[in-house]
């Protein structure tokens, strides 16, 4: 049983694309992410450095070319590698996809489970990943760019 105060009520993306985009820079100077559930989807990607990820109290340690899933509901929170930060560069990308946009995709989300069980992901999901971190800039996208986002989502999953 989750307790209600660490549900994160942040609201990831917009009615046009449901899903957030979240990159760890310089401008997040030792970063950590507190405790907290939600009901989306998190994706995140290590570019540099290394993080703890403690996921339903699972200690997994990421490394720059891992991906790390935390499934809908998981309670988690990341401790990073704080001698990265201050090069500028980005070291994390996370993407956060809203569980009624993977419900469409999947009618049995409510059911799936996503293990983290590669330590080293391939280069198309690094592809796939760094790429979407481009469209969350804020930059006005044309029809054909939110089609394509959406399709490179589509694709990762």
């Amino acid at each position: 049983m989750h307790y209600i105060k660490y549900k994160e009520m942040k609201h990831h993306g917009t009615a046009d694309f449901p899903a957030g985009y979240y990159h760890v820079t310089e401008s997040h100077p030792q970063y950590a992410m507190p405790y907290h559930w939600h009901e989306e989807l998190e994706i995140v990607y290590t570019l540099q450095g290394n993080s703890l990820h403690y996921i339903d109290g699972t200690c997994i340690r990421s490394q720059p070319g891992r991906l790390i899933v935390v499934n809908s509901e998981s309670s988690h929170n990341i401790i990073p590698d704080r001698s990265v930060y201050g090069n500028g560069r980005k070291v994390v990308i996370a993407l956060i996809i809203s569980r009624e946009f993977l419900e469409e995709v999947f009618p049995d989300f409510r059911n799936m489970y996503f293990l983290n069980e590669k330590e080293v992901t391939t280069p198309v999901i690094r592809e796939l990943m760094v790429t979407l971190s481009h469209f969350g800039d804020g930059t006005e996208l044309s029809r054909y760019e939110k089609i394509y986002r959406k399709g490179l989502v589509l694709q990762l999953l």
